[in-house]
């Protein structure tokens, strides 16, 4: 059997292809994977058949629509070309972009992965995506929040980002002890409305010292608002390899997981909030989200404003009152919830390939 994974963009923004593919090389299936390099990255990989067309992210509405017909264009003549027996559609914007063929042609036959809201708020779109959703295999998400956008009284399975945590388990917090509390972002740096206020606060308090480890189109712009407002104890880093996540977390007392909320950010859970668990590191985070309601509900972190007036006093005065055996306990009762989740996930997962039904791991959205 040959399975083909669809990913309309370049992989440096699917790191949950490596899940896909872990289960996949696991079993020994042969797959392929189509994508858009709009990078123009090299990849030496066999398996990997890319679209190549250089496209950036700033292009014009017009512009980007007519490189997405392009790359929809090649997807479908590589479809028609090699005959896949299923699919794996990566992302919405993957499957509705072919999604007449999906219903058409692979009924049954694609799995469809939703790890983001994209444009369910325009009743068109929303209702091809319910039908791309009915005519799929199984529908995974990454948050259970997103039941609060997609259609009701639908099957899921929920995959968590959980890879590659298992040697944390022994990990334990302990607190900073008086000495100056880092808070640590980790990722691509961007959410300027909420991080500015956010860097501001904290860095007119010495008892704090912000560490930022990551790259993206508005670090100039962090840089030069910290730089013209003559910040303090702000520290940017760069690119760093993922390799050396688990080193740079050490040096995390609170992880920095607030982001500006928008409907993108409001139902999702990020990877700063496993971090956070699987590394015992309370985060704080952004109020009014579906992650902010897990962090506040198993006692792991905090939502905060910035914007409020005594936004470091709060931040402080919560770190300092953390219980390490209470907080470590909940970190471990949470792992575990992951993991079980996970592997309940997996099982159906490959069930898919396997054409073997599985009723565990579903749950009603």
């Amino acid at each position: 059997m040959l399975i083909g994974i669809i990913f309309v963009g370049d992989l440096k923004y699917c790191p949950y292809l490596k899940k896909y593919e872990d289960i996949l090389k696991k079993d020994s299936m042969e797959y392929e994977v189509l994508f858009w390099n709009r990078s123009n990255t090299r990849y030496d990989c066999k398996r990997y058949i890319p679209y190549n067309r250089y496209s950036v992210l700033k292009k014009s509405k017009i512009r980007k629509l007519k490189d997405f017909m392009f790359f929809r264009r090649w997807l479908i003549r590589m479809l028609d070309k090699r005959r896949y027996e299923k699919l794996i559609i990566l992302s919405t914007l993957s499957g509705m972009l072919i999604a007449e063929k999906l219903i058409r042609e692979y009924s049954g036959k694609y799995l469809f992965d939703i790890r983001d809201y994209s444009y369910e708020r325009i009743l068109p779109f929303f209702l091809e995506e319910k039908r791309v959703i009915e005519a799929a295999a199984l529908t995974v998400i990454s948050s259970k929040g997103f039941c609060s956008f997609l259609p009701k009284n639908k099957d899921y399975v929920l995959l968590h980002n959980v890879s590659g945590y298992d040697e944390e388990v022994n990990r334990k917090f302990r607190s900073a002890n008086g000495k100056m509390i880092n808070v640590v972002w980790l990722g691509v740096v961007r959410y300027f409305q909420q991080q500015s206020e956010l860097i501001r606060k904290l860095s007119q308090d010495g008892r704090f010292r912000l560490l930022f480890y990551g790259d993206g189109t508005e670090l100039l712009k962090f840089k030069s608002y910290v730089r013209q407002n003559s910040l303090k104890n702000v520290y940017f880093y760069g690119s760093y390899d993922n390799a050396d996540k688990a080193a740079l977390l050490k040096k995390a007392d609170i992880i920095n997981n607030c982001y500006t909320v928008n409907m993108e950010t409001k139902y999702a859970v990020s990877n700063k909030f496993y971090d956070g668990i699987f590394y015992h590191i309370p985060q704080i985070v952004e109020p009014g989200t579906f992650k902010a309601k897990l962090a506040e509900k198993y006692g792991v972190g905090i939502a905060l404003d910035p914007k409020e007036p005594l936004f470091s006093e709060r931040l402080y005065e919560y770190y300092c009152g953390i219980e390490e055996d209470r907080f470590n306990d909940s970190c471990n009762k949470l792992k575990k919830q992951f993991l079980w989740e996970e592997k309940q996930s997996m099982t159906v997962i490959r069930g898919f390939y396997e054409n073997t039904i599985y009723n565990n791991g579903f749950f009603r959205g």
